[in-house]
């Protein structure tokens, strides 16, 4: 698959989930929520957020590398933008839970970093 066509699914599904969030945030009461109602909130957020995470990323390592250069690397900008948008779900799921302080935040971070490093480097040891 080209990546162009690997853009275009990536566009579709991060479509889905900003306007699956925007039916939540702006459609439905959240106090009136049951627990399927936030866990379909909280999947839209994490789609949502890794879709545009991995789109800007593909976008930065397409302006960088070049078209040849980013399809190369499409497993790791898909892989990243999981991670980045699993890092902002952890954290709005630390604010609803009312348990959100800068430090949990930092060590999230330092959490997601380390696993990205751990895949980096199980990646070029194959």
């Amino acid at each position: 698959m080209t990546l162009s066509g690997y853009r275009l699914g990536i566009r579709f599904f991060t479509l889905l989930g900003i306007l699956s969030l925007l039916v939540f945030v702006f459609g439905l009461d959240p106090a009136s929520l049951s627990l399927w109602g936030m866990s379909l909130f909280f999947s839209s957020l994490w789609v949502a957020a890794s879709g545009v995470f991995a789109l800007s990323l593909l976008f930065l390592y397409a302006r960088v590398l070049g078209s040849e250069g980013a399809t190369r690397f499409l497993g790791g900008v898909f892989r990243q933008g999981i991670l980045l948008g699993t890092f902002v779900l952890s954290l709005a799921l630390l604010a609803y839970g009312q348990v959100f302080a800068w430090w949990n935040a930092l060590l999230l971070l330092v959490f997601f970093l380390l696993l990205e490093f751990t895949f980096r480097k199980f990646s070029r040891a194959e």
